[in-house]
């Protein structure tokens, strides 16, 4: 008999981060992964906050989070984009369109991975709604 265990998620992050470099590598794809890196660390932050989220991991790590994503969802369907020529549209981006669409796709990948999981998708949803 396999006892399945819960935890709280508390942290999200995209690879390659670069952690706290200030070199940004030349490839369009590594640029964008680094420039997650604001964006997680503040989910991972609020995530500590409020309601533990429960699942049965601490944490996750999406590894090519634009490959991730399916050709419906609405920044690829908008743009036709895929891959280097995405992550290239999404870095020429004003900073704060820049940084909404990456939240955007972090709680779209987070969801996406909860809901794998056969974990409660509410509190992740409820978490990102707008007050």
């Amino acid at each position: 008999m396999s006892v399945s265990r819960t935890t709280r998620l508390r942290h999200v992050d995209c690879w390659p981060s670069y952690g706290l470099s200030r070199q940004l590598p030349p490839d369009p794809e590594l640029r964008f992964a680094k420039a997650t890196l604001a964006i997680t660390e503040l989910y991972s932050r609020h995530l500590a906050l409020g309601p533990p989220l429960v699942c049965t991991e601490w944490w996750t790590r999406f590894i090519d989070p634009l490959g991730l994503l399916p050709p419906e969802y609405p920044l690829r369907a908008e743009s036709g984009l895929n891959g280097a020529d995405l992550a290239a549209a999404l870095m020429a981006m004003p900073d704060m369109r820049r940084r909404q669409a990456t939240l955007d796709l972090v709680q779209y990948l987070l969801v996406g991975w909860v809901t794998a999981g056969g974990w409660d998708t509410s509190p992740y949803r409820r978490r990102m709604t707008p007050a």
